[in-house]
């Protein structure tokens, strides 16, 4: 398997603006508005993404306007869903810092108190770029928005179990009677598929986790290159994007899952293998 490269800070390039994103609860709102005032301080240019507002600081209306400013941050405040939900809707390779106003914050760096020190750590270049991967769902030519943690496919009915033809690169094709069938990246293997009893993979690795949901008849966990992963059910199914979005699955159609063209990038200020198992509590 191959490792992500772990990018130190990018030479000679200044961090001029930053867009600033935040839950929408009053407390985060607050939070965020105040890390905008840091970053104004230090000469760095926030702008706000709506519905995140204040008569202090310009606002952008959605999350498309993100790249139309080609800003140099992304600053999520919030917790590791309102993160999932930003990146989903980031599709270019953008760095991204997370405040952790959630409960275990696998996904942010910083805790609200550090935010000062953080921003000064950003200008001084004292800084690395933690490269993760994204998975492309793809049903006949509709692709769906990318996924930070896991693409997972369930049945609808409970009556009984479907049967699952998985092919992994045009290679032999795996049939099995199951719930489900999840595919994550190493950074949804310590999400959903963990709960299920899956494996955890390293987070730098370049690699997919297939994890069979209640297979009748055992089948592991697997861990296999970021290939195409050729998916068909013979029962009409749920398509569920990082467990926020979902969307209709036919019976007997195909649904392909390879790796996102875009990595998502995360700034970090200190190397920590295996960072959200610890945050985990292992």
């Amino acid at each position: 398997m191959v490792f992500l490269q772990r990018e130190p800070s990018p030479k000679g390039h200044a961090i001029r603006s930053a867009c600033i994103i935040s839950k929408g609860t009053k407390e985060i709102d607050n939070v965020a508005i105040e890390f905008a005032t840091i970053l104004k301080a230090r000469k760095i240019e926030p702008y706000l993404i709506e519905p995140l507002r204040s008569s202090k600081f310009r606002s952008l209306d959605s999350f498309t306007s993100i790249s139309k400013t080609k800003t140099d941050l992304v600053v999520i405040v919030g917790g590791d869903g309102t993160i999932l939900k930003t990146v989903r809707n980031i599709r270019d390779s953008m760095p991204i810092l997370g405040i952790n106003m959630g409960g275990r914050g696998l996904l942010a760096e910083v805790e609200p108190e550090f935010a000062d020190k953080a921003v000064k750590k950003i200008i001084d270049g004292k800084y690395f770029l933690d490269r993760r991967i994204r998975l492309q769902a793809k049903v006949g030519r509709k692709k769906l928005p990318p996924a930070l943690n896991e693409v997972y496919i369930d049945r609808l009915t409970k009556l009984r179990a479907p049967t699952y033809k998985i092919a992994i690169d045009g290679g032999p094709t795996i049939v099995q009677r199951m719930d489900g069938v999840m595919i994550s990246t190493p950074t949804g293997s310590t999400g959903h598929s963990l709960s299920l009893g899956s494996t955890i993979v390293n987070e730098g690795m370049d690699a997919f986790l297939l994890t069979p949901v209640a297979p009748v008849f055992r089948m592991p966990p697997i861990v296999i290159p970021p290939d195409n992963v050729d998916i068909e059910s013979t029962d009409n199914s749920n398509i569920l994007i990082d467990g926020q979005l979902d969307f209709p699955f036919r019976a007997g159609n195909k649904i392909t899952i390879s790796k996102y063209a875009k990595d998502a990038l995360f700034v970090r200020f200190a190397p920590s293998p295996f960072r959200q198992l610890k945050k985990l509590g292992f």
